[in-house]
């Protein structure tokens, strides 16, 4: 399974996925910052896992994944495919789910439908992504190609940024408690039925465990990468050349 083949079509996934909410964003902005919040939108589009995406495929490079690497991926693609097969079961069983009490009509019913199956649809990619990792094969035989210094740059800055968004969602988890407390003093105060301390805790982790998930990607290809060149648009520093002796 090719990793540049597959990471173009978990690009497309993701690209697809994010549309509805840019334009949401779009739409949420629009009333203060005008004509403004377009480029804030896509800026919100084109960053993040997409452009990360869009270096792997551009990527000539071969990744030397490790062992301990591709048991990770393996790991991570058996718990995402778990996520897939449990969110299109609920898709198929019951299509209105998604926009349940927010809409009645059969259009709201289906255009939820849909974008909820987008969703499922850009995980189920990066499965097939965590797969190719497992799969690819180390071929002496192949010449190595220098890898991408923009692959370099992006993956650092994404496993960066995953990381963060990890240690929240770890914090979150231990504030669970604490939540639910604040939550259920505020629906007492309101005389409204507070939301059961599982529930609470079940989003926490299950957001939890999708993020390490997505985490997994871009550090699978970080403990991956090949040496990037000296020369690969900078000058490469050759050995200082050897005056001959003078008299």
């Amino acid at each position: 399974m090719d990793i540049r083949k597959t990471a173009l079509v978990a690009l497309t996934a993701a690209i697809l996925s994010l549309l509805v909410p840019v334009w949401n964003l779009i739409q949420i902005l629009g009333g203060t910052l005008g004509w403004r919040s377009i480029p804030i939108a896509l800026f919100g589009l084109l960053s993040g896992i997409p452009v990360f995406l869009f270096a792997l495929y551009r990527n000539e490079g071969r990744l030397r994944i490790p062992r301990s690497m591709k048991l990770l991926s393996k790991a991570a693609a058996l718990i995402l495919g778990l996520f897939v097969v449990a969110a299109l079961r609920i898709e198929f069983l019951d299509p209105g789910f998604t926009a349940r009490g927010v809409v009645s009509d059969w259009v709201g019913r289906t255009i939820g439908h849909i974008l909820s199956l987008l969703g499922t649809f850009s995980n189920a990619t990066v499965v097939l992504l965590l797969v190719s990792f497992n799969l690819q094969t180390d071929q002496e035989s192949i010449p190595d190609v220098p890898g991408s210094r923009f692959l370099d740059q992006v993956t650092k800055i994404a496993v960066v940024c995953y990381g963060v968004a990890l240690a929240f969602l770890v914090i979150r988890c231990f504030l669970t408690p604490y939540t639910y407390s604040t939550l259920r003093d505020l629906s007492l105060q309101y005389g409204r039925t507070p939301p059961p301390f599982s529930a609470l805790l079940e989003e926490a982790i299950r957001t939890l465990v999708l993020e390490a998930c997505m985490f997994t990607v871009p550090f699978v290809v970080f403990k991956s990468m090949p040496l990037v060149p000296a020369g690969d648009g900078e000058p490469s520093a050759s050995p200082p050349a050897i005056l001959p002796n003078q008299p």
